[in-house]
């Protein structure tokens, strides 16, 4: 038994604790007199019994003088110092952190060109109250260790920021740092070293105690030039007992945020809902002096997604401001998280930015100020209702929201969608595009005061064009976008509702806060694709289809349910004028103002797709925008005398509510049946390149796209819409793909994302470009959102607002609308005006056009030659070119004043007379025969016109009668009627 215990004791005894290992318990005390002190000096000669610590046993040491713990000297001594010939100072600091150990070095001194002639490896450690030191011997004697003895107290220094009179501008304030601390000897000397964000910007030594704090300030050029507000900063203290001992070890502040502070810099947050984030100022606001403390800082929200590396740079005006009086005031901002249609969470953030209003010019360290930003996590709420969307395209062919599938056949405005509380509505306008079917030619989207409107639908002019338009501008109640040239735009509310247009599509994705609060052919939104069909009255139309095309299992035609939907007046409708009462109304959560002079403490966080990273998709300017006169001046009179800047360069278009014709039950034709339609348009959407990755899109319901294609081919009976069907296609699947974060995931491979952005570009860009993120880019030559116009062909010019006529009395005229098609969003856009070369010769002038999109351009007229003057009017040939070399076909333009002229545009043709000479009427005899009357007061004049053709271009220009034959007076009819209207004011 002893045997077995010898070896457990024999481990005891050699185990040493951890405690006794420390050296602050185990340690020796290196004892000595106050003769080992720094300030003990003599010449090297004289010292005779000096100290010597070669004899000196390698191990830790608590330094003594006396009975008062000692240090090692830290700064270089003189010969003869501490009683020794040459003695041996640290260069180094003391550790002021308790416990911490360091590893340095001592210099022996051999001369004062040559204060570290050998060198000693030492370490120090602090424990508190005290150091110890681990000392080797010394090399040879009469060298020893020199002692310092500093003051051991505890000094709590603190950063305070304050204001001061400028070192810089003396009328004006600066903002400065104090590092605040008790000092218990007014004749004791500190070192003060400042700190910001770790890095050392300035060091004050050996300042007497009574000169503190303000000996000890960080002035505003000690770190203005490196640093912005948005930092840490810091002090340290050490203590001298007079200015030429050694410093104590140094005595830390605690690290003082100076700027704005977040108070609650991460949150979680679910879509729909708001949270308050709030902010606070840790330092004053520096303000001219003569402003009596009235200056500003305003922080303005510069938001960033973060998701998949995108970044935005879309500013908005929401923020508070910071008063230079109430600088310590916390300030509060309401985020809201956006419903996005975009499924998956992800993190946002809330980045703000400082700027100076314009009545005050803050002190530069607020300039340009990022606070921390504000990490939202945004809990998704939008994969509540995967798949969730209204479609209609081509003829057009309907799938609800719950899934239900039917089409509408026949003429006019039709209601898509209506919020059941709130200003919010969506508007489908649909047209006879053959001989059977119906096509969608248009779309418009309501949200309280703003409607924007789409339309390639035949109108009041002679050509059919696109039009694109927002009423009642700046309501901030709608954001537009467009992309591809022009062609696609998505209109986003308030609510999360989001709705995609092109020409013959309409796509409307409800946000989850739609769900059950809605109404129209797109159903009522509640998973039950049941309980579909029911009209304004809340009756549900049981009988649904009034037939079926196929079979029951395939689509039905709705007409009797669809024409409850219809609008049935003119003051309803959207298009045009809307001729409604716009009331204001609360769509969203919040709407930043964009007055400058006033700032909201609202905020929404949205997400931001992929493909818009580094760029957004341009929004949707004021050369969109029309404002809407009052209502009770627009039942006056459409058009506004003088109005305040009213650019009333558009046509307003006149459609036909409807004009019913009765449905034909289409039946196959041309050697077409179901099975073929089928087989040719599964066959045509897998030759696409799009087609395998988009079946890789989840909540794409690929077999509607070819249902929606068979019934195309079985009402046109040919092919010709095959090709919409596919693009249709392909909208909803980028339109899908966008919305699905999961497909974003890239597993060291292209992600679903990258493959369906990469393959699905219109027409396959013609094979004239690459597919880039959805979108064609072209190659050299080749422009339109699929490349298909070639750069050398010029646009074609269609027309001008009314006819090319620009009356000043209604019109700047200091630009015009063209309409025509494929133009392109190109650099060299560019329009020319010339003079009508027969009445004067001039230089053609040149102006770079604004587009607008692939149907329409506006063209700034050329400054200072066209004038609101009464001078004969002088008229103008416009052409278009998309390179500024090759320009379309011209049409007229001519600007005019009303109240001097009247002016006549036929083709390329044009004709003026002066109001106040002779007027001119068209005469329509019994006997067909055709006359011209001309009159000037109460003098008239009778002239013969030739028979047939156009004789409308005579009426009302007399300037035209000198080919015509005047009739004798004794030949002058005494019964006539001028355009419709008794002559019986007329003597002769």
């Amino acid at each position: 038994m002893i045997r077995l215990l010898l070896p457990v004791l024999a481990a005891f005894l050699t185990f040493t604790p951890a405690w006794l290992q420390d050296p602050c318990v185990t340690n020796t005390d290196l004892l000595s007199d106050s003769t080992r002190g720094l300030d003990h000096k003599q010449r090297p000669d004289q010292i005779t019994n000096g100290f010597c610590d070669i004899s000196l046993k390698p191990g830790w040491y608590r330094l003594k003088m006396g009975s008062d713990d000692a240090d090692l000297a830290t700064s270089a001594p003189k010969l003869g110092a501490c009683n020794t010939r040459f003695p041996i100072w640290m260069n180094g600091t003391v550790p002021s952190v308790l416990n911490q150990q360091t590893e340095t070095i001592a210099c022996i001194v051999a001369s004062s060109n040559n204060p570290c002639a050998v060198k000693l490896p030492v370490k120090v450690k602090n424990c508190g109250q005290y150091r110890v030191y681990e000392l080797q011997p010394t090399p040879f004697c009469s060298t020893a260790y020199c002692f310092s003895n500093f003051p051991t107290i505890v000094i709590k220094p603190e950063v305070a920021p304050i204001l001061g009179n400028s070192t810089v501008n003396p009328a004006s304030e600066d903002l400065r740092f104090e590092c605040r601390f008790i000092s218990p000897n007014p004749n004791y000397f500190y070192d003060i070293v400042w700190r910001i964000n770790g890095a050392k910007v300035a060091q004050i030594n050996r300042k007497s105690g009574a000169n503190l704090p303000l000996a000890a300030q960080l002035l505003e050029p000690m770190w203005t030039t490196r640093y912005k507000l948005g930092m840490n900063v810091q002090c340290s203290v050490r203590v001298r007992y007079s200015a030429n001992e050694d410093p104590s070890p140094e005595h830390h502040s605690q690290q003082f945020f100076a700027g704005l502070k977040v108070l609650n810099p991460a949150v979680d947050l679910k879509e729909g809902e708001s949270v308050i984030v709030q902010l606070q100022s840790t330092v004053p606001v520096p303000c001219q002096i003569f402003l009596a403390g009235k200056c500003t800082v305003r922080f303005i929200d510069l938001r960033t997604d973060v998701n998949d590396g995108c970044k935005t740079t879309e500013k908005a005006n929401c923020g508070f401001e910071l008063s230079a009086k109430n600088w310590m005031a916390i300030h509060e901002l309401t985020v809201t998280a956006k419903f996005d249609g975009m499924f998956g969470s992800r993190i946002s953030q809330l980045f703000l930015t400082s700027t100076p209003p314009a009545f005050s010019a803050p002190n530069h360290v607020w300039a340009d100020v990022k606070p921390q930003p504000v990490v939202i996590n945004i809990i998704d709420e939008d994969a509540l209702t995967p798949g969730s969307y209204c479609t209609l395209q081509n003829d057009p062919h309907f799938r609800s929201f719950d899934g239900r599938r039917f089409d509408v056949q026949m003429p006019g405005e039709f209601v898509l969608y209506r919020h059941k509380t709130l200003p919010i509505e969506v508007r489908g306008y649909f047209q006879l595009c053959g001989t059977i079917p119906y096509c969608i030619c248009g779309a418009a989207v309501r949200s309280g005061e703003q409607i924007f409107v789409f339309s390639t639908c035949k109108d009041n002019l002679a050509y059919q064009t696109t039009r694109v338009r927002v009423y009642g501008c700046n309501r901030n109640q709608m954001r537009v976008t467009t992309s591809n040239n022009g062609t696609k735009y998505k209109v986003e509310l308030p609510t999360g509702l989001a709705v995609e247009i092109r020409n013959g599509y309409i796509k409307i994705i409800p946000s989850p806060a739609d769900v059950g609060q809605v109404t129209g052919l797109c159903g009522n939104f509640n998973g039950n694709a049941e309980d579909e069909y029911i009209d304004p009255n809340g009756i549900r139309h049981s009988n649904d289809c009034d037939f079926f095309l196929f079979n029951r299992s395939h689509f039905c035609v709705v007409n009797n349910y669809g024409s409850t939907w219809r609008i049935k007046t003119t003051k309803e409708s959207y298009y045009g004028y809307p001729d409604i009462d716009l009331d204001p109304a609360q769509v969203g959560e919040c709407h930043c103002t964009t007055q400058m002079s006033q700032i909201s403490q609202e905020v929404n966080c949205s997400r931001v797709s992929p493909q818009q990273c580094g760029i957004l998709d341009p929004v949707v300017t004021d050369e969109y925008c029309t404002q809407i006169p009052p209502s009770s001046a627009r039942r006056r009179k459409r058009q506004v005398e003088n109005s305040d800047g009213l650019n009333d360069d558009d046509v307003r278009p006149v459609f036909p509510l409807y004009t019913d014709t009765e449905f034909t039950v289409p039946k196959w034709i041309n050697g077409w049946n179901e099975q073929k339609a089928r087989q040719h348009c599964v066959r045509f959407f897998q030759r696409s390149p799009a087609f395998q990755p988009c079946s890789k899109v989840s909540n794409l319901e690929m077999d509607l796209d070819i249902h929606f294609c068979t019934i195309d081919v079985l009402l046109s009976g040919t092919t010709e819409w095959t090709l919409a069907a596919l693009e249709s296609f392909k909208h909803n699947c980028r339109s899908e793909v966008r919305r699905n974060t999961t497909l974003w995931i890239r597993d060291n491979s292209p992600s679903v994302l990258d493959q369906v952005m990469g393959t699905s570009c219109p027409n396959e860009c013609s094979f004239n470009g690459n597919c880039v993120m959805g979108e064609c880019q072209c190659e050299a030559g080749w422009i339109g959102d699929d490349c298909s116009i070639d750069i050398n062909t010029p646009p074609e010019v269609l027309g001008l607002p009314k006819g090319g006529l620009c009356d000043f009395k209604t019109r700047k005229c200091d630009r015009t609308v063209v309409y025509g098609s494929k133009f392109a969003a190109s650099d060299n856009l560019t329009c020319k005006f010339e003079y009508d070369l027969a009445v004067r010769e001039s230089t053609p002038y040149y102006s770079k056009a604004v587009f607008r999109h692939s149907g329409e351009v506006v063209c700034p007229t050329p400054l200072g030659l066209i004038t609101n003057d009464t001078d004969e009017p002088r008229v103008y040939h416009i052409s278009v070119s998309n390179n500024n070399r090759v320009f379309s076909q011209p049409k007229l333009f001519l600007p005019f004043h009303s109240d001097d002229f009247a002016c006549n545009i036929n083709g390329l043709n044009f004709s003026c007379r002066n109001v106040q000479d002779q007027e001119a009427f068209l005469l329509h005899l019994p006997n067909s025969v055709r006359l011209l009357l001309c009159r000037n007061g109460e003098s008239v004049r009778f002239f013969q016109l030739p028979p047939g053709g156009d004789l409308t271009r005579y009426e009302g220009f007399c300037s035209l009668v000198n080919s015509l034959k005047e009739l004798e007076p004794s030949t002058y009819p005494t019964d006539v009627q001028i355009a419709h209207s008794p002559l019986s004011s007329v003597k002769y």
